[in-house]
């Protein structure tokens, strides 16, 4: 039965695992290979409290499993437990010392506590013994951006497209003519090409005119359609592509993806250019877009974004994560907007059926249906005098427009908002509102914690 079940196992039969698991346990309960076998089964089908039981269960045999304690140290770690993740990442080390996956892990979590100090002191170990261990390399360049050392920070950024990176957002679109530090532009033809979020592109756009005063003849930007109005109207001696297909024919001298830019540039934390804005509309279709959107009042015009979409990724932990450092309901984050003096927008894409319900209770206006792409967002906010966001491409384009923007930020926030500022390094208008400590339920606490003062 033991070994027809393994073999249900590897077939990736995962209920049938639990069901035939559980029925020789009836006679065997305190056998740990059957309560890993049921425990990992839980865990591929994504139900966590099972799965914790189950490996629980598994340690009290007195069956020392490195296997299972890295399991279950990944489980607390996912409902932000650091302490007990801590623990059973510790006592599997001692089972496995020379485990360089476990001083990753252990980096990880400390890194999730911003204890800096302790993240690259377990990294460090893991690359010590696994030089070619690119994860804890590309940890390692987030903590140094946190931290201010952009001149290491974005030369080990360069680690993100690695082909070895778990859960890799960037890659390079060509083997060759990658465009490095101290190379020669003037007169060639760049390719620049788009890469993580929307947000990312907004920020990083700054950067391109500034190749084009050093001597390159020709800039191309592959960047997804949604963007393209926007960039098109503010940069005109850029050429704009969301042509994937024609992009491939496409004839340069160098390419790179936007936010090596950084790298290329040698960017250090104090010269990051155009703080206070470099994003605009024109003036006439902001005026259309006011008469037919924005209510005509004396209040005080405040959009608001409360959630953002989640990564685009097959890995469940950065799911997690992503959707406690970036979410907030907007039963959350409407309390505490009391102000009869301020009209408040929805500036929030996809809204549902309970959120559109919500904001009409509440008297506050839905621009959903108006926002096409971000040249609409864009015409929004400058009819807006305030943007109230969590980190997502909206607060980004609040602050590139120069609008006064707050951020909601968590505990442990994004590398490009820094370790303590109050006000962005990036954009000289944006307030950042900080999570005190890692509580669990993350940006919940942030509004009723801080006051805005609008």
């Amino acid at each position: 039965m033991q070994k027809e079940i393994q073999q249900l196992y590897s077939q990736k039969r995962f209920e049938e695992v639990i069901q035939k698991a559980k029925t020789v346990l009836k006679r065997r309960e305190d056998d740990p290979s059957l309560h890993i076998l049921i425990g990992n089964s839980f865990l591929q089908l994504n139900r966590f409290e099972e799965a914790k039981e189950h490996l629980k269960k598994a340690l009290k045999t007195d069956f020392p499993s490195a296997t299972v304690l890295f399991n279950l140290a990944g489980l607390y770690f996912m409902e932000g437990n650091f302490k007990e993740s801590l623990k059973h990442f510790e006592k599997a080390l001692k089972l496995q010392p020379s485990n360089s996956e476990i001083y990753y892990n252990i980096g990880v979590v400390y890194q999730e506590m911003n204890e800096f100090k302790k993240a690259k002191k377990y990294y460090h170990k893991a690359l010590k013994l696994n030089p070619s261990d690119i994860n804890s390399l590309y940890n390692l360049s987030l903590i140094f951006l946190t931290e201010g050392d952009y001149k290491q920070g974005f030369d080990y950024y360069r680690s993100r497209y690695h082909p070895t990176l778990q859960n890799r957002q960037t890659s390079l679109l060509f083997p060759s003519n990658l465009l490095n530090k101290g190379d020669e532009i003037k007169g060639k033809n760049l390719f620049v090409y788009n890469e993580q979020g929307m947000g990312d592109m907004i920020q990083f756009i700054r950067f391109l005119p500034l190749f084009l005063q050093k001597g390159a003849k020709k800039i191309i930007l592959q960047m997804p359609s949604s963007l393209k109005r926007l960039f098109k109207y503010n940069y005109p001696n850029i050429t704009f592509s969301d042509d994937l297909e024609k992009d491939q024919k496409i004839e340069y001298d160098y390419h790179f993806p936007l936010m090596e830019s950084a790298y290329i540039l040698d960017l250090k934390k104090d010269e990051i250019p155009y703080k206070k804005g470099y994003l605009k509309v024109d003036k006439n279709d902001a005026k259309i877009y006011r008469e037919k959107n924005i209510i005509d009042e004396n209040k005080k015009k405040v959009g608001i974004v409360w959630r953002t979409n989640l990564l685009d990724s097959n890995d469940l932990i950065t799911k997690i994560r992503s959707k406690t450092k970036r979410e907030l309901s907007l039963e959350d984050f409407i309390k505490h907007l009391k102000n009869k003096n301020i009209r408040f927008y929805s500036l929030q894409k996809d809204e549902t059926t309970k959120e559109r319900k919500l904001l009409k209770e509440r008297g506050i206006i839905s621009l959903d249906d108006t926002l096409k792409d971000f040249y609409d967002t864009a015409l929004a906010i400058e009819n807006l005098d305030t943007i109230i966001s969590i980190d997502t491409a909206v607060a980004h384009l609040g602050a590139a427009m120069g609008k006064e923007t707050f951020i909601l930020l968590p505990f442990n926030n994004d590398w490009r908002w820094g370790q303590n500022e109050k006000v962005s390094t990036w954009y000289e208008n944006a307030k950042l509102l900080r999570q005190e400590n890692a509580k669990k339920g993350s940006l919940k606490t942030i509004l009723s914690e801080k006051f805005i003062d609008l």
